[in-house]
C-alpha cells in the first residue's frame, strides 16, 4: 500500500536524483519515462512511455504502475521532492503482512522494487514509530523466527529459530530528556537487526556482538536523529542479560 504522510524513520532511507527517468526497471525498459524542468515534472505513471502527471511545488505522491519482466504486474508508489534545480524520490509504498500473530511491514529502502535485500531494506515489526533494516530473525510476541522474503515482498516465509538466545536491553539506560521512539541495534554480521525502542524490559535475540545502527528522539515537535558515533560494539550472551547505559550527558563538537 503507499503512505501518503511519511512519517516513517528509517534505518537507511536513500532519495535518488530524477533525470529523464524515475529508475524502476519494467517490462524491457530500466525506468520511467519523465519530461523534467526546473518547475515541473511530468511523469509517465504507466509504463506506456508518455508522461500523464505532473507534479509541481515541493513534490507530491505517485503510483507507478507496469509489469516485470515476468510479465507480473505490480505498484510502486514514491516521494518526490524538490530538490535545487532538479527533482528526486524514494519509495512511498510498504508490503505488509502477519506472521505468527504480529504484523510485518517491510520497506524498499533503496528504491529498487527489490525487497529482500537483508541489511538494507527496511522492517517494522508491531507498531513500532522506526524501522530496522531487514534481518533474517524477527521477535514476533517474544519468539524468534527465521524469516526468507521473496524479492517482490509478495510473500514470507517463517520457521522457528533454534540458535542460542540471550536479552538485550537499551531503553531502562537511556538518559534523555526526550521520547526514545527509535534504537535500532544490529548483530556485526549485518544478518540480525531489531528496534528496542519499545521494549522497556529488552528484547530476546540471537547472540553475537551489537551495535547501535540508527535512533531517533523527540520532543513535542523537534526531534534528533542519533548515529553509532564512538559507540563500542557489546555481547548478548546465552540466556544472558545485556542491559547498556547510553544517552546523556551530551558532549558536543564544532568545526571552526
Amino acid at each position: 500500500k503507499a503512505i501518503k504522510e511519511w512519517n516513517v524513520h528509517l534505518a537507511k532511507e536513500k532519495w535518488e536524483s530524477i533525470g529523464d527517468e524515475i529508475s524502476i526497471p519494467h517490462r524491457d525498459a530500466s525506468g520511467f519515462v519523465v519530461q523534467n524542468t526546473p518547475n515541473t515534472l511530468s511523469i509517465d505513471t504507466d509504463g506506456n512511455g508518455n508522461p500523464d502527471k505532473d507534479i509541481k511545488g515541493l513534490g507530491g505522491v505517485v503510483l507507478l504502475r507496469s509489469k516485470d519482466a515476468d510479465g507480473k504486474r505490480f505498484d510502486y508508489a514514491i516521494r518526490i521532492r524538490k530538490s535545487g534545480k532538479g527533482w528526486d524520490f524514494a519509495s512511498s509504498g510498504v508490503r505488509t503482512c502477519k506472521v505468527a500473530g504480529e504484523n510485518i511491514t517491510l520497506f524498499d529502502t533503496n528504491n529498487n522494487n527489490i525487497w529482500n535485500e537483508i541489511g538494507v531494506d527496511g522492517m517494522m515489526v508491531g507498531k513500532a514509530k522506526g524501522a530496522s533494516t531487514l534481518s533474517t530473525v524477527a521477535n514476533l510476541k517474544g519468539d524468534l523466527f527465521q524469516l526468507e522474503v521473496t524479492a517482490d515482498g509478495g510473500s514470507i516465509q517463517a520457521r522457528p529459530f533454534t540458535g542460542a538466545t540471550g536479552i538485550l536491553s537499551v531503553r531502562s539506560g537511556f538518559e534523555s530528556k526526550g521520547a526514545l521512539d527509535t534504537a535500532v541495534f544490529k548483530s556485526l554480521d549485518r544478518e540480525t537487526s531489531f528496534d528496542l525502542a519499545g521494549h522497556k524490559k529488552g528484547l530476546k535475540v540471537p547472540v553475537g556482538d551489537y551495535t547501535l545502527e540508527y535512533g531517533f528522539v523527540s520532543k513535542k515537535n523537534e526531534g534528533v536523529s542519533i548515529r553509532k558515533g564512538k559507540m563500542r560494539a557489546f555481547p548478548v550472551t546465552e540466556n544472558g542479560l545485556t542491559q547498556i547505559e547510553w544517552g546523556g550527558p551530551i558532549v558536543m563538537e564544532f568545526d571552526q
